[in-house]
């Protein structure tokens, strides 16, 4: 069962908890200074000495406490008995409509609360009392019940005639888990679906809410759904799409079925880079390419395949298990899976991709390099390792005159003096380019190492 989405979940839920909490604990020895006879109705429901509470009670000069203390002697018998807590509710205006906005919250947290202490009778007492069933904070009490798997409090909600009658946006959360394993889970989704989404049977599958995106089943793992979601809708958009494919676990087993699910139902995604490695993230990993997988990798063929486009999905790709752990190494497993059929592009306008497993975000504010110490003759990358990268790449995109691109910028930093005057020479990847501006690039002048030095010489004498 997936858990990312859950445990988010159920990180907001209890932190908004603590968050609104009105009582106090060290509030509790000075509770008579603040209170005074309320006070000692307050210790009592702590103490849960219920004799001491109903003479409390009996001895409360108005019927109808004021919501200050209302929220505070309710939050206390959320712990006691439903007798006990009906008889402090009944004197909590709880259906008042000069509640404020924040008042209103409160009333809704101690909803969650009872969810969370798995109280249906209080939440019955508490809804009865005039506390809404429906989303009042950031979270609906649907949810919250579905989360807990407390199915009773779900039904308490369920059965109210006042429950809104669109289903709330964060039990898609849940949903989105649904017949994946979890069978208390289930029960409760069933429930949900049974008075939002009838079905015919019980026994048929739940149904598809709307709302349900393929992201969410990819996120929590739930490969089955996510594939009869690409098999019954039609209206999946690209982006949706892409964004199931970016929340898969490329690694896994059951990656090429769902990959091919989401392709059959949104082809056009293939037109986006991401969504092409994912495609060939198996074969570079240097496994046979899945039978499901065949088709879409043909439609590739003669097709660019961007290799540094943005920084973010590169250390998505490239730095994910499985992966070639050196350029020369991806090389190898193109040749070996590819050939021909497939082109790697580079593009002109971006730097050079550094060595693989090191990916560093801090930016030149000169020059927008990346900057590390990829950019330098200290270059972790061998010079055998460029070479095995541009032997597999095409460089699209012309050189701008009078201008120094940052693919030309990084690559005379990073190249050997012999792979410098090989791409200097006419037709190579440096002709064009702007060679004074490349031999007065701040990280080459700054180079002292001979390397450097040769590198720079090479470029003026060609200036």
């Amino acid at each position: 069962m997936g858990t990312n989405g859950l445990n988010e979940f159920y990180s907001k839920i209890t932190g908004f908890l603590c968050e609104m909490r009105l009582f106090d604990p060290l509030l509790k020895g000075e509770l008579d200074k603040y209170y005074g006879e309320s006070g000692q109705l307050l210790q009592a429901l702590y103490q849960k000495n219920y004799p001491a509470l109903y003479a409390a009670l009996r001895r409360q000069k108005d019927p109808v406490f004021p919501i200050s203390f209302a929220l505070r002697a309710a939050e206390a018998a959320l712990s006691c008995t439903p007798r006990a807590f009906r008889e402090v509710v009944d004197r909590c205006a709880f259906d008042s409509p000069h509640l404020n906005v924040f008042e209103w919250q409160q009333v809704a947290r101690l909803v969650l609360e009872a969810i969370c202490m798995n109280k249906p009778e209080h939440l019955r007492i508490l809804l009865d009392a005039g506390a809404s069933p429906n989303q009042i904070t950031g979270f609906s009490p649907l949810a919250a019940a579905v989360y807990e798997r407390n199915q009773k409090c779900l039904r308490v909600l369920l059965n109210r005639p006042d429950l809104s009658p669109e289903l709330p946006e964060d039990v898609l959360v849940q949903w989105a888990d649904a017949e994946n394993g979890d069978v208390l889970l289930d029960f409760c989704l069933s429930d949900v679906a049974d008075h939002f989404l009838p079905r015919e049977s019980p026994l048929m599958p739940l149904p598809l809410p709307p709302g349900l995106t393929l992201s969410m089943a990819a996120l929590q793992d739930n490969i089955p759904l996510l594939e009869r979601l690409s098999r019954e809708r039609t209206d999946v958009r690209l982006e949706e799409a892409l964004d199931a494919i970016l929340a898969l676990d490329w690694n896994s087993a059951a990656f090429a079925g769902a990959l091919g699910s989401l392709l059959t139902a949104c082809p056009e995604v293939l037109e986006d880079p991401c969504a092409r490695w994912a495609l060939l993230s198996p074969a570079l990993r240097g496994r046979e390419i899945p039978q499901t997988l065949r088709p879409w990798i043909g439609r590739l063929e003669g097709e660019a395949i961007p290799l540094w486009w943005d920084k973010i999905q590169y250390a998505r790709i490239f730095l994910a298990p499985g992966m070639p752990e050196t350029w020369a190494k991806l090389a190898a497993v193109w040749r070996r899976q590819f050939g021909d059929r497939l082109h790697l592009v580079l593009d002109r306008r971006f730097s050079l991709p550094h060595f693989l497993g090191s990916i560093d975000y801090n930016i030149d504010a000169d020059t927008g390099l990346f900057l590390d110490d990829c950019c330098s003759s200290s270059c972790p990358m061998k010079p055998a390792e460029l070479d095995a990268l541009l032997d597999i790449c095409q460089v699209r995109g012309d050189p701008v005159p009078g201008e120094a691109s940052d693919f030309a910028k990084s690559l005379v930093c990073m190249a050997s003096p012999g792979r410098l005057l090989r791409e200097l020479r006419p037709g190579g990847l440096l002709d064009g380019e702007d060679l004074r501006q490349l031999a007065d690039f701040r990280l080459l002048r700054e180079d002292h190492s001979a390397q450097g030095r040769a590198k720079r010489a090479m470029l003026l004498a060609c200036v």
